[in-house]
Parts: C-alpha cells; structure tokens; sequence
C-alpha cells in the first residue's frame, strides 16, 4: 500500500509542478513529467524484486520462459511508445509499437512452430 502512495505521490507532484509552469515552457514540462514517470517506475520496480524472482523461478520449473520474455518486450515496448507519444512524435511511437511485435513473433515462433506440429499430429 505505501508503494502506491509513493508512486501517487510522486506523480501528483510532477503534474502539479508542471501546472505551475508557464505554457511556453513546453519541453522542461515533458521533462518535468518524464523525470516524474521514472522515479514512479522506480518505486514501481523496487516494490517487484520478489514477484520477479518467483516467476523467474516458476518459468524455469515449467519451461515457459516465453511468456516473461513477451511480458517484458510488451512492458518496455509500451512505455517507449508512450513516451514518444506524450512529447508528440507518433511515428516513433509506432515504430517502436512495429519493432515490439516483430520481437515478440520472432520470440514466439518456436512455440507456434510446436503447436502446429502437435495439431498436425492430432490430424493424422
């Protein structure tokens, strides 16, 4: 519960100080937020150490560390893009959307690969 007050409270600061900020002052105001979504990510991440190991430790128990990997991918991928986004460059954001898919069918060809191999089989 406090990490979520941390992270609240944080933000809420960024966003208050770049209210108070003149209208002119466009990029020290992205700059404002973004310096306030990393600190709000670092107390995000902080609060993660044990549920990452668990399912670190779960993923190589049962042999599925495709689904990490592609959570990751997705998590970085969308924050990228939405940073892009929020300083008004769509197309980098986009691009950035394009290269997360592409890593996550070329992560996930193998398991594709496997279960057309097991429905084929179930075919003949």
């Amino acid at each position: 519960m406090t990490d979520v007050l941390k992270i609240c409270g944080v933000l809420l600061a960024a966003a208050l100080v770049t209210l108070l900020m003149p209208p002119e002052a466009r990029r020290a105001r992205y700059l404002v937020a973004l310096a306030g979504t990393v600190a709000a990510a670092g107390f995000a991440v902080g609060g993660l150490g044990d549920s990452v190991k668990y399912l670190e430790e779960l993923c190589a128990q049962s042999g599925a560390d495709v689904p990490l990997r592609v959570l990751g991918i997705v998590c970085v991928g969308e924050i990228a893009a939405l940073i892009c986004s929020d300083v008004g460059e769509n197309g980098l954001a986009e691009g950035v959307r394009i290269v997360e898919h592409a890593q996550i069918l070329i992560l996930t060809l193998p398991v594709i690969k496997s279960l057309v191999a097991v429905c084929a089989g179930f075919i003949e």
